[in-house]
């Protein structure tokens, strides 16, 4: 029991850790809100922004109170339960494993015995591996396409650029052609959108932060994601 309270109490303080979190980004953005004046737009953003900090203050109180009744033994009937519906699922688990593997078994036994099948397989394998083929050189000439529009000022700013920084071009990373920056694990890549807006797409080897910056406008932390993933090439749907 006591080994489930603690795990509780740790999923609880990992919440309330990513609540505080999020209210110290949405008042940061909230500060560079009411630097550009009382417009409308800006008005709105202000009231959408409080709302949702005032619901997180919410869930944090909340949690707060439910930490305090685990520590307190309210909850041990409902940890309990807890416990019951797991070891309940780990058996029915267990049965849908072996019923699946009784039915592979099966399957297996029978392809084995239709050596037809096998070579249809192989004809299936050959024709997959031809359209994959021709779905590469499909995106990579999509590529060459692309690297034919790069804009001349980003070319000219990649000969100065370290190869740790550069832009995003229509799905296409371009970095620096000098040698990368000293003691420095960061990788930024600059990418204009529409209406004026510059997203700064900053990877380090354990986070990938995006910030958004228009005009003359301060800089602001759009998201924050731990788990690294790669910057989408553009050719996924091709």
């Amino acid at each position: 029991m006591d080994i489930k309270r603690k795990e509780h109490l740790q999923n609880i303080n990992q919440r309330i850790l990513l609540l505080e979190k999020a209210i110290e980004v949405d008042e940061s953005m909230l500060d560079n809100l009411k630097e550009q004046g009382a417009t409308s737009f800006v008005l709105a953003q202000v009231d959408k922004i409080t709302g949702r900090n005032a619901n997180r203050m919410g869930e944090i109180e909340t949690l707060t109170q439910r930490s305090e009744d685990i520590r307190n033994g309210l909850l041990d009937e409902e940890i309990l339960r807890e416990i019951s519906d797991a070891k309940k699922k780990i058996v029915a688990d267990n049965e849908l494993l072996v019923a699946n593997r009784n039915r592979f078994c099966e399957q297996k036994k029978i392809a084995s015995d239709k050596s037809k099948l096998f070579y249809q397989k192989m004809a299936s394998a050959d024709r997959e591996t031809r359209f994959r083929e021709k779905d590469m050189k499909k995106a990579y000439m999509r590529y060459l396409d692309i690297v034919d529009t790069i804009p001349e000022y980003i070319s000219k700013n990649l000969e100065d650029m370290p190869h740790n920084k550069g832009y995003y071009w229509r799905g296409v990373q371009c970095y620096g052609k000098k040698d990368q920056e000293v003691n420095n694990n960061s990788t930024i890549l600059f990418e204009k959108q529409r209406g004026g807006l510059l997203v700064i797409h900053d990877r380090t080897p354990k986070e990938y932060k995006i910030f958004h910056k228009k005009g003359k406008d301060r800089k602001f932390l759009y998201s924050v994601e731990n788990n690294i993933r790669h910057i989408p090439t553009g050719f996924e749907d091709e």
